[in-house]
């Protein structure tokens, strides 16, 4: 014969969703890879768990949560830059711009999402004097670099005939006579 028996099941899991500002941050549970934010998770088992959320150039966040039976969650994870900005102005504008030996551009210019940490700042432009300094990026803050290169030139001016006369310097041409306020 056939009995129908009703059974009320309680659930032993619960729902987390998990978000991020900024999104696309990993999701680690109890060590485990489980995707990007935002995230939901609709049934996982009652317990403690261990959560990690990381994205590049952001500091971890890491938290203990305990699920409960049939319980709705949802967490929002706040994650702070592990990066700042550097903003090079330079006098005169059009130097070049390295960190840490790497052509950034020229001046001037703005670096976003540069590691927090100690870099070499080295400016230079032809005919002036280099800067070559360590500077520290602080998380979440712009390091503002204004730098007035010295120069390094003389003027130069040669008259004398036939004018029109081609002038050259250490076998370079520069120009014709008279030769006036030429940077040397």
């Amino acid at each position: 014969r056939i009995e129908q028996i009703q059974a009320n099941l309680k659930p032993r899991f619960g729902r987390l969703v998990i978000k991020s500002e900024p999104t696309g941050a990993v999701v680690q549970l109890n060590g485990q890879q489980k995707g990007k934010t935002p995230i939901d998770l609709p049934e996982l088992v009652s317990g403690d768990y261990t959560i990690k959320v990381s994205k590049d150039l952001y500091h971890d966040s890491e938290e203990k949560y305990t699920i409960t039976d049939g319980s709705d969650n949802e967490r929002t994870v706040v994650l702070h830059p592990a990066f700042g900005q550097l903003s090079v102005e330079v006098n005169p504008n059009g130097a070049d711009v390295f960190v840490d030996g790497q052509f950034k551009g020229k001046a001037p210019i703005t670096l976003d999402e540069l590691p927090s940490g100690a870099f070499r700042l080295k400016v230079s432009q032809a005919l002036y004097e280099t800067l070559d300094e360590e500077i520290t990026i602080e998380d979440g803050k712009t390091n503002k670099q204004v730098v007035v290169l010295s120069p390094r030139f003389g003027t130069l001016n040669i008259t004398g005939s036939p004018t029109s006369a081609q002038v050259s310097i250490n076998g370079k041409t520069v120009g014709n006579l008279p030769l006036v306020n030429h940077k040397v």
